[in-house]
C-alpha cells in the first residue's frame, strides 16, 4: 500500500488529528492520491501503530461534499512531470533548511506560524523580508492570469490595509493585518495593485458543514494561481480552530501553498488549523450571507446561485 510504505516508521504512537491530516496532505499532492482517501489511509495507519487518535467532531458524520476535495481547499493541479519519491522531497526540504540556518547573520526569524514566511531584518523594526516561489516547469497550479512576484525585501509587518472589494452584488469592506501575516498581506495587496483580482468570480459557495466563499481564481474552476507561492504564516493553534464570521483566509492546496484563492466566513464553523488569516470582513457580511441564502448547485458546496464577480479591489494603508 502505498501510503503505508511512505508514512514515517515513527508516525503513530504520538501523532496528533493535526498530524495526520498534514501528513495526508503531502501524499495528496505528491502522489496523487485523493485528499479524503489519504486522510483515511493515514488514520488507519496510525492508528494500528497505536495512536488512538479520534475523528473530529464532523468527520463522524460525513456529508457528501467530503467524497471530493475539501471545500476549503484548492484541488491540486495534474501533475504532468514525473512525481518524485516523498524521501527526495523530504531531503530537499531538509537541505534547503540547513542551507537557510548557515546564512541567517544578523537576522531573526519572525515566526507568525508554521513555517518561516517572514524573516525580520535586524536594525529594521516593523520590516520583513518574504520568500514567493515560483513552480519549476510542469509544477504548480496553472496560472490562468499570471502576476509579478509581489517585493520580497523591506515588506511592511506593521499598521493595518483597508480593502475595499466591488462585485455585481454589492461592496465588501475589510481590514488586513501587517503584523500578523506581513507576507500574505503584501502579496494581496501586490495582487490588487496588478488588477489581478478584475473581473473574477467568486467561484465556490459552501452551505453544508462549512460556510464559506471562495474567490481570487481568475480561471473560476478552483485550481488557479497567480503563478507563484507563499509559506504559512498565522496558523490557529490546537486541533481543530474555530474560524468567527467574518475571517479572512487563504486556500491551499497543502502546507505553504498559498496563492491567490481567499475564502470569506459568513458564519462561524470549525477547521483544521492549516488556514492562514489575514484579515477579517468590517462591511457587507450581510451581502455574503445573502449569497449563500440562494444557495449552490451542486447543494451545499458549489458555484453560487447568485453569480459573484469581483470588478475591482482597492487597497489603503
Amino acid at each position: 500500500m502505498i501510503a503505508e510504505r511512505l508514512v514515517p516508521s515513527g508516525f503513530g504512537a504520538v501523532a496528533s488529528e493535526a498530524e495526520v491530516l498534514r501528513l495526508a496532505q503531502v501524499l495528496a499532492a505528491h502522489r496523487g492520491i485523493d485528499p479524503a482517501a489519504a486522510a483515511t489511509a493515514v488514520r488507519a495507519i496510525a492508528q494500528a501503530r497505536g495512536t488512538g487518535s479520534a475523528p473530529l467532531p464532523w468527520q463522524q458524520h460525513p456529508h457528501s461534499w467530503q467524497q471530493h476535495p475539501l471545500p476549503w481547499q484548492q484541488p491540486p493541479a495534474p501533475r504532468t512531470a514525473r512525481t518524485r519519491p516523498l524521501v527526495w522531497v523530504l531531503a530537499a526540504v531538509c537541505g534547503i533548511a540547513v542551507l537557510a540556518a548557515a546564512v541567517v547573520v544578523g537576522v531573526v526569524v519572525y515566526r507568525s506560524g508554521s513555517s518561516p514566511a517572514a524573516t525580520r531584518i535586524a536594525g529594521k523594526p516593523a520590516t520583513v523580508s518574504c520568500m514567493y516561489v515560483r513552480p519549476q516547469p510542469g509544477e504548480g497550479p496553472p496560472a490562468p492570469r499570471h502576476a509579478s512576484l509581489p517585493p520580497a525585501s523591506g515588506v511592511s509587518s506593521g499598521g493595518k490595509v483597508t480593502v475595499r472589494i466591488r462585485t455585481n452584488q454589492g461592496e465588501l469592506a475589510m481590514t488586513l493585518d501587517r503584523a500578523k501575516a506581513p507576507c500574505t498581506v503584501n502579496s494581496f495587496v501586490a495582487l490588487a495593485k496588478q488588477k489581478y483580482f478584475d473581473d473574477t468570480p467568486c467561484h465556490r459557495l459552501t452551505t453544508r458543514g462549512i460556510y464559506v466563499l471562495t474567490c481570487g481564481d481568475p480561471g473560476g474552476i478552483g485550481t488557479g494561481g497567480p503563478g507563484y507561492s507563499f509559506p504559512d504564516e498565522n496558523l490557529p493553534t490546537g486541533q481543530v480552530a474555530t474560524y468567527p464570521a467574518g475571517t479572512v483566509a487563504m486556500a491551499n492546496a497543502g502546507p505553504d501553498t498559498n496563492g491567490s484563492q481567499f475564502f470569506l466566513v459568513y458564519r462561524g464553523c470549525q477547521l483544521p488549523p492549516v488556514y492562514q488569516i489575514f484579515g477579517t470582513i468590517t462591511g457587507g457580511l450581510g451581502l455574503v450571507t445573502g449569497i449563500a441564502a440562494a444557495g449552490s448547485s451542486p447543494p451545499g458546496d458549489g458555484r453560487p446561485l447568485k453569480p459573484v464577480t469581483i470588478t475591482s479591489v482597492t487597497t489603503t494603508g
